[in-house]
């Protein structure tokens, strides 16, 4: 299915604000942007315009992981089920960067464009859910990787997103199936943390409802935490 352009099966998919097809898409009166995906999970635009996607690779299957990062180009063929990981085919696009036979289950990501925190500015963050760590990644204008650092890892279980508000402010959002957190990340240290076990508890619902906007209104109740980035 995912090579297979009558179908919507393994696609990353581009339609306007209305449900049309944009007319520049690749193929003529469809909404597939791009093909030969296996699952996936989170996408991303940098100020400049380079638009990444993370993707799970079968690694239910041990020894059989490969993870991957792709940088998503009109009309392109990322090879799902011919090919996973790296590809020595010019019909394929290989990812940025694969997992190789592990895993991390990279999920949401965020091109992280704020002064806020400075490490991170003009990077790209990926949560992962088995990696258990924030992906932070340095990508040139070519799409090539300069560099990848691992941040919290195991601290904080499973993370599913990585996302900004509006005020420039990173959140991350965990996924451990209990005591789930949604976590603001500073660079430094902040006062009058509040911390809630229900909605009535909450005094700024300002800041409530901008997070419940970025990670999913399936998040409503939890336990807001501010961390020092080290």
């Amino acid at each position: 299915w995912s090579q297979d352009l009558s179908s919507l099966a393994g696609k990353i998919l581009r339609i306007n604000s209305d449900g049309t097809i944009p007319d520049d898409n690749p193929f003529d009166s469809s909404p597939v942007f791009s093909y030969g995906h296996r699952n996936p999970q989170g996408l991303a635009w940098s100020a400049d315009g380079l638009f990444l996607s993370s993707e799970h690779g079968p690694s239910g299957e041990l020894g059989y992981g490969h993870d991957e990062i792709n940088l998503i180009l009109k009309g392109k063929n990322y090879g799902w089920p011919n090919i996973v990981g790296d590809s020595s085919e010019d019909s394929f696009v290989n990812p940025i960067i694969h997992s190789g036979e592990s895993t991390w289950a990279p999920s949401g990501m965020v091109f992280f464009d704020s002064e806020k925190i400075s490490d991170f500015t003009g990077k790209f963050l990926v949560g992962t859910l088995r990696g258990e760590h924030l992906m932070v990644m340095d990508i040139a204008n070519d799409g090539s990787l300069i560099s990848l650092e691992k941040m919290f890892d195991g601290e904080f279980g499973r993370i599913r997103t990585a996302q900004m508000s509006p005020d420039g402010n990173l959140y991350l959002l965990t996924a451990n199936g209990n005591n789930d957190q949604i976590i603001r990340i500073s660079e430094t240290p902040l006062e009058d943390v509040k911390k809630f076990t229900s909605k009535e508890s909450v005094d700024d619902f300002t800041t409530l409802y901008v997070v419940i906007g970025i990670v999913g209104i399936g998040i409503i109740l939890g336990l807001v935490v501010v961390k020092r980035k080290s």
